[in-house]
């Protein structure tokens, strides 16, 4: 309590500040990691809070909570499922599909062969590794992937991985030159003059750990296996969608 009403008192101080007095609306853009307290002080303000569903699976987590007065979720299932959760404050839903989507990309032919395209999850440090997400799981990742592409060698592999730099991890660095020796395997770095979403539009096969690319793949109605050997993820995606 003694924390809360501390980030209440500096909050509720940077909101009396001269510069927020004509505030008339508070667009969120990230509803999940968008913070009630703030909410709780704008409302008393009267300053109305808008917002956007960033993701798909946001409206059946349990974790999901937040007062709006309205929020633009991207369809009826959505909506309901928002409505069910009883964490949420919110007057209004309005339905506008997902604004995130490039939904007018050309429809020219980038590779012969379609692709299968493999998206990672990375930690970039070791103090954010957790049970979920680790150093390890990542390596199991890339093992399967070269497994794939010396099972089904007429088949391209590409890689788009979060990692920018793997000079701080000698075992990845190490993997790295491993797969740059299958002429089958390349990463997403070769083809930056196209989107990542053409380049997905384009592919025959997702690989991904639980990411937001999921809900690009299943808009583009492709095939998706996700990567998942994390125990703790069975609650909050496998039961969601069948995504196993």
């Amino acid at each position: 309590v003694s924390i809360l009403l501390a980030s209440f008192r500096r909050l509720n101080n940077e909101f009396n500040k001269d510069i927020f007095s004509k505030t008339k609306f508070c667009l969120v853009a990230n509803d999940y990691n968008y913070d009630n307290l703030t909410s709780f002080i704008l409302k008393k303000k009267n300053i109305k809070i808008l917002g956007v569903q960033n993701r798909f699976i946001y409206c059946n987590w349990k974790l999901y909570s937040n007062i709006f007065d309205t929020l633009y979720v991207m369809d009826k299932f959505s909506e309901k499922n928002f409505r069910k959760n009883k964490h949420n404050i919110i007057k209004n839903y309005k339905v506008i599909g997902n604004i995130f989507l490039n939904k007018k990309l050309p429809n020219n032919k980038i590779f012969k062969k379609k692709p299968i395209l493999c998206f990672d999850y990375s930690v970039k440090n070791l103090n954010e590794q957790m049970y979920d997400v680790s150093f390890k799981n990542q390596l199991s990742f890339y093992e399967d992937i070269l497994n794939l592409s010396i099972k089904y060698p007429n088949e391209q592999f590409i890689i788009k991985s979060k990692f920018k730099d793997f000079r701080n991890f000698p075992e990845f660095k190490k993997f790295k030159k491993q797969l740059k020796k299958y002429k089958n395997i390349s990463f997403y770095s070769f083809f930056n003059n196209y989107s990542l979403e053409s380049i997905l539009k384009n592919s025959k096969i997702i690989i991904t750990k639980p990411s937001s690319v999921i809900d690009l793949a299943l808009y583009f109605k492709k095939k998706v296996i996700v990567h998942d050997y994390e125990p703790n993820f069975k609650s909050l995606i496998k039961n969601f969608i069948n995504y196993g």
